[in-house]
């Protein structure tokens, strides 16, 4: 087991599509990385278009990248120090990650089913439909891509009922991740960034926020349940 605490140390981390990488950083060098590949869910059935991880294999390969780091670090200190300190202060981590892709969640945070990724693309036929009913209701022309979340979601209450309504949250994969790193109390709502939320194709930058109108078009109930958007530099 390891502890990270307070200051000093900073940990960045990418949970990619193909793998998960990460770096520490201190006193503004990089000091240690780390890195887990990983690939695609199964797909036996070859549903065209489909693009799916199971989002346990993000955790196992974070928990996996930051021991690395930590034994890696207490290697180099113990070579060049006499003290046994175990507890290396941690200033932050820094969490990115592929976009747009939909996680869904109970109200404890766990993955109700695969993720669809961002290169999933099987809810073709529900971006349209999303799509068209979105410029119709804004009067404007608003053309979201069915890499895109919002199709996804649309997708999922289609095909997977009983799923969708057991899911309190619907989140980002590294909003996911930055869930599991903080475990906050159950009920908490997800928090996400402008940048991100503006891939789930509900987002107003005008507005900043998400509209409401065509979070409707998928479910009265599907507001509520997006993540939270913090402004620049805030801490989750």
């Amino acid at each position: 087991s390891f502890i990270l605490m307070c200051s000093s140390y900073y940990v960045g981390l990418d949970v990619g599509t193909q793998g998960t990488k990460a770096v520490a950083i201190h006193q503004g060098k990089v000091i240690a990385r780390a890195s887990v590949p990983y690939g695609l869910a199964p797909n036996p059935e070859k549903v065209k278009g489909r693009a799916e991880q199971d989002p346990h294999i993000w955790i196992k390969a974070v928990e996996t990248c930051l021991k690395q780091i930590v034994n890696d670090i207490t290697t180099t200190n113990s070579s060049s120090s006499t003290s046994d300190e175990s507890v290396l202060t941690l200033g932050g981590i820094g969490v990115s990650g592929q976009q747009h892709g939909m996680v869904a969640l109970t109200d404890t945070y766990e993955p109700l089913r695969f993720a669809k990724l961002w290169c999933d693309v099987e809810a073709d036929k529900e971006a349209q439909e999303f799509s068209t009913q979105a410029t119709r209701i804004l009067n404007k022309p608003w053309n979201i891509p069915a890499g895109f979340t919002c199709p996804k979601i649309l997708w999922m209450k289609k095909n997977e009922r009983d799923l969708f309504d057991q899911t309190k949250w619907f989140c980002l994969p590294h909003d996911y991740i930055t869930l599991k790193l903080i475990a906050p109390p159950p009920g908490t709502q997800p928090t996400t960034d402008a940048g991100d939320a503006s891939g789930s194709g509900l987002w107003d930058a005008t507005r900043q926020d998400y509209v409401q109108e065509l979070a409707h078009i998928i479910d009265d109930g599907l507001y509520a349940k997006l993540p939270k958007v913090l402004p620049p530099h805030s801490i989750a």
